[in-house]
C-alpha cells in the first residue's frame, strides 16, 4: 500500500496516483489534494471465512464528490468486521458515504448470503419455511419463520454466538436453528451496500464479488 503524508497530498498540484488500502481491520485518514473535486472509488467487502460456506463480499464502484483538504476515512473489511466503507469522521457509522456489504456466515454446509447490492442476499436454507434475510437500505435482515438467531442492525450483521450475518449499511440476520431442533436450518444473510445520494454518481453495485477474507478500497483520479 502506498502511504502519503498530509503535506505531500496537500501540495501535489491536483494530481495523485491510484492508492489502494488493503490492510484488513484498519482505518486510514486520507486528505483530498488541492484541485481535486471528484475521486473514483472501488470499495470491496469480504467473506467471514475462506471456507466455502461464507457468502462473498460485495463491491461498489462510484465517483465521489470531495472538497479541497477534506479528510475522509477509509475502513477495510476483514474476517471480524467484513464491510469496507468510507466515512467523513473516524469510527462514526453515521457519517459513512460509501459502503460495501459483507457476506453472511454459513453453517452445516449451508451457504451464507452474498453481501452487496441495495439488499444483501438471503442465506441458504434446508427448509424453505425458515431463512435469514439480508440487510436493506432502511433496516437490517430478519429471521423468517421463527427460530434462534439475531436480526441485523444499522452497520452490523446479527450475532448469535459464533454465527453472523454480513456487515454493511444494514447488516444481514444471523444464522441459527429452528426452535426445538439442534440442527441449523438456515445461514446468515448478506449485508447491504450504500452510496450517498448526492455525493456519489456513476454508481455500480456488484453483489458477491470477493471470496477472500480481506477487502480493499482503491481511490483514483476521475
Amino acid at each position: 500500500m502506498r502511504l502519503f503524508s498530509r503535506e505531500l497530498l496537500l501540495n501535489s498540484g491536483g494530481k495523485f496516483e491510484p492508492i489502494t488500502f488493503n490492510v484488513g481491520g484498519s482505518t486510514t485518514e486520507w486528505v483530498v489534494p488541492a484541485g481535486i473535486k471528484k475521486i473514483r472509488v472501488e470499495c470491496v467487502a469480504c467473506a467471514f471465512t475462506s471456507e466455502n460456506i461464507s457468502g462473498y463480499g460485495g463491491k461498489v464502484d462510484c465517483v465521489l464528490a470531495v472538497t479541497k483538504s477534506q479528510s475522509i476515512f477509509i475502513t477495510v473489511a476483514n474476517s471480524d468486521y467484513n464491510s469496507s466503507y468510507i466515512s467523513t469522521a473516524k469510527n462514526d457509522m453515521n457519517t459513512r458515504i460509501v459502503v460495501a456489504g459483507g457476506g453472511g456466515l454459513g453453517n452445516s454446509g449451508l451457504y451464507g448470503g452474498d453481501g452487496g447490492g441495495l439488499i444483501g442476499a438471503t442465506g441458504g436454507t434446508s427448509n424453505a419455511s425458515y431463512y435469514a434475510t439480508g440487510g436493506g437500505q432502511t433496516s437490517g435482515g430478519v429471521i423468517v419463520g421463527g427460530g434462534v438467531g439475531a436480526i441485523g442492525s444499522f452497520g452490523s450483521g446479527g450475532r448469535y454466538y459464533a454465527l453472523k450475518g454480513g456487515d454493511g449499511w444494514y447488516g444481514g440476520a444471523s444464522s441459527g436453528s429452528v426452535i426445538g431442533f439442534n440442527k441449523p436450518y438456515y445461514a446468515g444473510g448478506g449485508g447491504s451496500s450504500y452510496t450517498h445520494p448526492t455525493l456519489c454518481s456513476e454508481v455500480v453495485h456488484t453483489q458477491g464479488f470477493n471470496a477472500g477474507t480481506t477487502g480493499w478500497v482503491t481511490i483514483s483520479m476521475v
